[in-house]
């Protein structure tokens, strides 16, 4: 099943802690490729 699900945001934090979500625990383990024209 799904373990985890990842959010972003610049803003909103407070707002999705009411519903679960936390800070990662290890942000400097996660790296991110971008696909700007991908849709």
């Amino acid at each position: 099943g799904l373990r985890r699900w990842i959010l972003a945001t610049a803003d909103a934090h407070g707002l999705y802690e009411q519903f679960g979500f936390s800070a990662l625990k290890v942000p400097e383990r996660w790296m991110e490729k971008s696909a700007p024209n991908a849709y």
